[in-house]
C-alpha cells in the first residue's frame, strides 16, 4: 500500500504523477478508492451552488469531508476555500491483483 500525498493543488504534482506511475507499472498498481473516511461535501455541491458550495466549507458535520474527489477516481483534493486547510492531494495505490 502507497498513500501518495502533496500539499499542493497542481494537477502536475498530483494527478500527472499518479497517472504515470500507474501507466508505467502496468496494472501491477491500481488506484485503491480512499472512500472509508466519509464523503467528499463539496464535489458535487460546487457545481450545484458555486464555487464555494454550501456554507462556505464549514460545518461539513459527520461522515462529510470538507474536500472534493480529484479528478481520479477516489482521489482526495482538500482546497482552502473549502475549509481551514492549505492545498492538499491525496492518492491511495495498491499493487494490482490484491482484491
Amino acid at each position: 500500500m502507497l498513500v501518495y500525498s502533496t500539499c499542493s493543488l497542481s494537477p502536475r504534482q498530483n494527478e500527472a504523477i499518479v497517472t504515470y506511475l500507474l501507466e508505467a507499472e502496468g496494472g501491477k498498481a491500481v488506484l485503491d478508492p480512499i472512500t472509508e473516511l466519509g464523503e467528499p461535501l463539496f464535489s458535487s455541491l460546487v457545481e450545484k451552488e458555486g464555487e464555494g458550495g454550501r456554507e462556505g466549507g464549514r460545518g461539513a458535520g459527520p461522515g462529510h469531508l470538507p474536500c472534493r474527489w480529484g479528478s481520479l477516481p477516489g482521489t482526495l483534493v482538500f482546497e482552502p476555500r473549502f475549509g481551514e486547510t492549505s492545498g492538499l492531494f491525496m492518492a491511495r495505490i495498491k499493487k494490482g491483483g490484491m482484491d
